[in-house]
């Protein structure tokens, strides 16, 4: 008489996707950031974030709150002293990453 056939093993669960938490405000290292999108969903911003620490970037979401507008999630990238350094960046990721950006006060 054969084995019995073993039971099939039990799949892990599917990933679920990363999620980070948006902190109000990133711990200053320096005064200029280069900011590059603002969206009403926080799952956008995420997305476009976690791209971008993918390909080396400094990114980070912050929430913000606008009069008259609402809540809003900004993708920023990088800290900065210098508001040159700054520039260089913005201008890397406008020619890199096909992306618009300007530098701003953190």
């Amino acid at each position: 008489m054969a084995p019995a056939p073993a039971p099939p093993s039990a799949k892990p669960p599917a990933p679920v996707a990363q999620q980070r938490s948006v902190a109000p405000q990133p711990k200053p290292k320096g005064i200029y950031t280069v900011q590059i999108a603002a969206f009403r969903d926080r799952e956008s911003a995420e997305r476009l974030s976690l791209n971008l620490e993918s390909r080396g970037y400094d990114a980070y979401v912050q929430r913000s709150n606008i009069d008259g507008k609402g809540v809003w999630y900004r993708v920023r990238v990088g800290s900065f002293e210098d508001k040159d350094n700054a520039r260089d960046l913005a201008k890397k990721l406008e020619s890199r990453e096909g992306r618009s950006a300007y530098v701003t006060i953190r």
